[in-house]
């Protein structure tokens, strides 16, 4: 599902519209927004080994050869959108967060994490999130954009 038909059928579970084959649900568990919460919270300070403990357990050790923690690094700050959560049951949800990289907040991304109950904890499966990333967005996922005035 790409972008922005992500964000249609987030708007019709938000008006509470059913749409099939897509889990409209309800928010994801506190707990599962405190470890994001944490997680993304960390980046721009420059605690990437934080970031890092809420990964999946299994995923940790190659977290930092992927070609996509560069992104992550360079989080100046973020905002959990929760009104667009997605497919939450008792053990997995994806929670969207949007990324900035510039304190201005014109740079960002979207990105839906996956995150998991895993030993107890709640905690983002990376391996799923990027996976879900590229196959929304191709060759677009992890991009950051930039927010433009239109002249007029």
């Amino acid at each position: 599902m790409n972008r922005t038909v992500r964000s249609l059928v987030a708007l019709l579970c938000l008006s509470g519209v059913v749409v099939l084959g897509v889990g409209c649900s309800s928010k994801a568990p506190k707990e599962a927004n405190a470890a994001l919460d944490a997680a993304l919270g960390a980046l721009p300070k420059g605690q990437t080994q934080t970031f890092v403990d809420t990964v999946v357990t299994d995923q940790r050790a190659g977290v930092e050869k992927l070609p996509e923690w560069p992104f992550f690094t360079h989080v100046k700050s973020y905002k959990i959108e929760n009104e667009f959560d997605l497919d939450v049951t008792s053990d997995s949800a994806l929670i969207m967060a949007s990324l900035y990289f510039d304190d201005q907040q014109k740079h960002f991304a979207s990105v839906y994490f996956v995150m998991k109950k895993a030993d107890g904890k709640w905690r983002i499966d990376l391996t799923d999130t990027i996976k879900r990333e590229r196959d929304a967005d191709g060759a677009q996922a992890f991009n950051v954009w930039e927010f433009k005035k239109t002249p007029g």
